[in-house]
């Protein structure tokens, strides 16, 4: 890693420009093209689940491809792999514009995620030998904006490019920022030498592939699967196998594909077991709020993005700043620190939580979810940070690499989450709640002959009225119990979060192994 005596300020803050731009190309385009699914399902002539791929096929190829980083960073140079997978990236991106047919977008889809896939975690990697261990803080910080930050900003973006320039330009818009990175890295990287192929983990690449690539899709697509069907059975007996034997084969492997054992170094050990805690706090809101602005308050796509902005910005903003201080802080600070910021996170959480209901302020939304994403960036960098502080140079590539892996592995599973307790607790209050509408509730038969009169003096037939009001009744029962159950959600989450403070004090404060070379 960088000692402080060599470090060179130029080279270190201009290489991090270019991962910053690619990482957040990358993230960012996760999600921008979700708006722009109904535009291409029309151009097309796709439904809806073959039009789905697109993301999907994203989110798997990236997943697969995380693992297989660290083993090209040691063969050919982190800088020398990263320039390689912006290059792809930027590439297939503007063959995405051109694409002639969905077939021909999900192969160049396809391959742009195996560039986007490699970026996020040789980017941390390269973060960690460019700067000193005193430095490092202000440039996770930094690179928290790409990694956290940007895929907040997708939606909203994607909905003005669609609406003012059209859907193909959402793939343009990486060509022109691509080739300055290209530029730029060719510049100021200093590309390392390249080594003779080392001996690689054949079995453990294709367990991971297989086990990531079935639980992420049965995980993305759980709603709309028939369980009935043995097929998605078998594919969950085999996923749940080859991740099995993913752990046991990285375990005994003289040369892994991911060294699980790093999982045993204590501070990094903490660092994950917080990240899928926040990852799920964040998606549960991240997840819900959208659902709850469109369809419980009218609001359209681009306004509910436009909802979302300001925290994403707080967040985004409140990063860089948070950097440099715990690089001040030192380990205790940090510790401190990121203890405030879980704390203020779980309790606006828990405020969101009461507070969602439909007739819920706008503006207050706004505000709290900025106060929440505040406690989000005054914590989940520097909590990342800590983690590394003890990981040797060897191993820095396949830590970062595992970070993000589990990151992306706990944002879809947080999904996942969310969409079973929302649905299990919706059922089962709204069978609870219509099982006591019988003809002896009183304030039940009095709603009915109302509503019933109404319909029958705007126009309606006795019948025709009678069956409107008694839809209307179930509509704004179960229209209830969804909000609650969503509040219900939420809330867990939020509780979870709060449990997760008290793993803070867990991290090691032994300053010296920050040093570590």
């Amino acid at each position: 890693m960088q000692n402080e005596t060599d470090f060179d300020s130029v080279r270190a803050w201009s290489s991090l420009a270019v991962v910053i731009m690619g990482t957040f190309l990358s993230m960012i385009s996760s999600t921008t093209i979700g708006v722009a699914l109904p535009t291409i399902m029309n151009v097309f002539g796709a439904t809806l689940d073959t039009a789905q791929w697109i993301t999907t096929a994203y989110a798997l190829t990236m997943a697969i491809v995380i693992p297989v980083a660290p083993y090209l960073s040691k063969v050919f140079s982190g800088e020398r792999v990263y320039l390689a997978a912006l290059a792809i990236f930027t590439i297939f991106s503007t063959l995405c514009a051109f694409s002639w047919s969905l077939d021909a977008m999900l192969f160049f889809r396809i391959m742009q995620a195996i560039g986007g896939g490699m970026m996020s975690p040789i980017g941390m990697g390269m973060v960690l030998s460019l700067f000193p261990a005193n430095k490092r803080g202000a440039a996770f910080g930094v690179f928290g904006i790409a990694a956290m930050a940007a895929p907040a900003f997708g939606p909203t973006l994607g909905g003005y490019i669609v609406q003012f320039f059209g859907w193909r330009y959402i793939f343009y818009v990486n060509l022109p920022f691509g080739l300055i990175s290209v530029f730029l890295a060719l510049k100021y990287f200093k590309f390392g030498k390249r080594i003779p192929f080392p001996k690689f983990d054949l079995l453990g690449f294709i367990s991971a592939a297989i086990a990531s690539g079935l639980i992420l899709y049965l995980l993305g697509k759980n709603q709309q699967l028939d369980w009935n069907n043995p097929l998605y059975t078998y594919m969950v007996i085999i996923g749940i196998g080859a991740f099995v034997f993913f752990v046991v084969n990285e375990l005994t492997c003289e040369s892994p594909l991911l060294d699980l054992r790093i999982l045993t170094n204590r501070n990094y050990g903490v660092s994950t077991v917080l990240t899928i805690v926040q990852s799920l706090m964040m998606m549960s809101i991240s997840y819900t709020l959208p659902i709850f602005l469109q369809n419980f308050k009218g609001l359209t796509a681009m306004q509910s993005g436009e909802v979302l902005l300001p925290s994403s910005l707080v967040m985004a903003l409140i990063m860089p700043i948070v950097g440099r201080i715990t690089d001040i802080a030192g380990i205790r600070g940090t510790k401190l620190i990121v203890g405030l910021g879980i704390a203020i996170s779980s309790v606006a959480t828990i405020y969101i939580s009461f507070f969602m209901n439909v007739d819920a302020s706008v503006t207050a939304i706004i505000v709290i979810s900025s106060i929440r994403n505040i406690g989000f960036g005054i914590s989940m960098m520097p909590a990342r940070t800590l983690g590394l502080t003890d990981i040797k140079q060897a191993d820095s590539q396949s830590a970062t690499a595992m970070s993000t892996f589990i990151m992306q592995f706990s944002s879809s599973i947080s999904v996942a989450i969310m969409t079973l307790m929302i649905s299990s607790r919706v059922n089962s209050n709204y069978a609870n709640a219509t099982a006591q509408l019988t003809p002896f509730n009183v304030p039940f038969n009095e709603a009915v002959k109302n509503l019933t009169a109404n319909f029958i003096n705007s126009g309606l037939s006795a019948a025709e009225a009678s069956s409107q009001a008694l839809s209307m009744i179930l509509k704004n029962i179960y229209t209830d119990n969804y909000v609650l159950a969503i509040q219900h959600s939420v809330f867990v989450t939020a509780f979870v979060g709060i449990l997760a403070v008290f793993l803070v004090p867990l991290f090691k404060q032994k300053e010296s192994s920050a040093t570590e070379n």
